[in-house]
């Protein structure tokens, strides 16, 4: 059964969510700051303003 609390942090994630979505999508990149840590991580690689810093080292021509 999911407790009381989890429902509140659940509730907050889906509303950082949609602010994204919507918002951050439109063009609003300034509120970036306040949802996104500088110690974001995708995929376990650290994220930053200037990207993964990871390098596609397939060619183009062989993507779909």
């Amino acid at each position: 059964m999911t407790s009381q609390a989890e429902l509140e942090t659940s509730e907050r994630y889906m509303q950082v969510a949609r602010q994204w979505f919507t918002e951050g999508w439109a063009g609003n990149l300034a509120m970036a700051d306040g949802i996104f840590s500088e110690e974001l991580r995708t995929n376990g690689v650290h994220a930053s303003v200037a990207g993964t810093g990871r390098q596609d080292s397939r060619p183009a021509d062989r993507l779909p």
